[in-house]
């Protein structure tokens, strides 16, 4: 790792250290019919060009539609992947999105492609979000996140949800544990879908519980596909505005 990059990454871990004091775990909703309206965000990246495409999505529940949408072309990100520091490469390209949303729209949750205290110091993207704009948020992952001392090994955590699925046919959520301290729960595997062979990763952000966080995921996922329909639109739109300028350059 170069002088540079080390340097970088401790100014961004003290600032998470600072942040993290400010989450909130106490949930501003007492059950999962309190949430209506979900923005959710996603960043999709074109495979011809450094650009990408930051897009948010306000999905109404109880109507099950998008209601209101609007995106961010980014000719470069700034930053590179760390694990660890995504939310320094793509809240740059979320706050905008979310600071001009009209006063005629509004949400009650901020759902995220990312990770939220499951991360190495139990902040990550959707935390970070959360504490920046005061709302409630989750994060909800394709793919299991190993932090070393943290949790389990991806091997040890193949061969548990293995283990897990043989002796769980019905495949309840599978709460994850920190291996340093077990009281902790960091988040949740859940199944949304019962043909799914694999999970999601469910965790929270800032003012909700876990238990309403799995709530809302089985709310909003499982008909069409298992990914929540509020990241599952920002991604399809996203993706959207990406071919679309391809299209337009080649006219």
């Amino acid at each position: 790792m170069n002088s540079h990059l080390e340097e970088k990454i401790n100014n961004w871990r003290s600032n998470q250290l600072l942040l993290k004091e400010r989450i909130v775990f106490t949930s501003k909703f007492k059950d999962v019919d309190s949430i209506r309206y979900i923005a959710g965000l996603d960043i999709s990246f074109d495979k011809t060009s450094p650009k990408a495409v930051s897009a948010i999505v306000i999905y109404d529940l109880q109507n099950a539609q998008v209601i209101y949408k609007d995106y961010l072309v980014i000719d470069n990100l700034r930053e590179d992947y760390v694990p660890g520091f995504l939310s320094f490469r793509e809240i740059e390209y979320y706050l905008p999105l979310l600071k001009r949303i009209p006063p005629s729209y509004c949400f009650d949750l901020i759902m995220v492609d990312g990770n939220g205290i499951l991360h190495p110091i139990q902040f990550g993207l959707a935390c970070h979000l959360g504490v920046l704009t005061n709302s409630p948020t989750m994060g909800v992952a394709k793919n299991y996140f190993h932090c070393f001392g943290l949790n389990e090994s991806l091997d040890d955590h193949r061969q548990h949800l293995s283990n897990y699925i043989s002796t769980n046919t019905s495949k309840p959520p599978l709460f994850l544990y920190s291996i340093g301290e077990p009281s902790i729960v960091l988040g949740a595997a859940v199944w949304t879908r019962k043909e799914s062979k694999r999970p999601i990763y469910v965790s929270i952000g800032n003012q909700i519980s876990l238990d309403i966080a799995i709530q809302l995921v089985f709310r909003t996922s499982g008909v069409v596909s298992k990914i929540p329909e509020p990241i599952r639109q920002a991604d399809i739109f996203a993706k959207f505005v990406i071919h679309e300028q391809a299209c337009s350059k080649k006219e």
